[in-house]
């Protein structure tokens, strides 16, 4: 009966690793495609931002440069939460995190999950303001 016992409570202990262990290889694919996702839309942000002639951040969803605009959604997913969607265009960037654009004494940033990204120095804002 004791050896019944240790073993049923040893596949109870062994399934809860199991499962521990099949979430964190799931929350890690998940993650590791948010942070490409949220780089190759970086990339992308700072070379319109770079060659723009202005930039306007008329609200924290929404920027405005010479050649594009980009706005940021939140899309819901279900039990998950929700997706933030950057848009430029017909391009569609999709990350789980929270996304705003801020201009804060002329310097521009993409703040992601409260993480300030510098996009454009004070020096380039004002040039492509004038």
């Amino acid at each position: 009966m004791i050896v019944i016992a240790l073993m049923a409570l040893v596949l109870a202990v062994a399934s809860r690793v199991f499962v521990q262990t099949m979430r964190a290889s799931r929350d890690a694919r998940h993650y590791e495609r948010d942070v490409a996702a949220i780089e190759h839309a970086l990339r992308t942000l700072r070379a319109d931002v770079w060659s723009s002639a202005t930039i306007r951040v008329p609200s924290e969803d929404r920027l405005e440069l010479s050649d594009a605009e980009w706005t940021v959604a939140r899309e819901p997913t279900g039990a998950d939460g929700s997706l933030a969607v950057l848009r430029r265009g017909d391009q569609r960037f999709e990350f789980n995190a929270r996304v705003r654009f801020v201009l804060l004494d002329g310097v521009l940033r993409m703040e992601v999950d409260d993480h300030a990204v510098p996009l454009v120095s004070a020096v380039q804002v004002a040039e492509a303001q004038r």
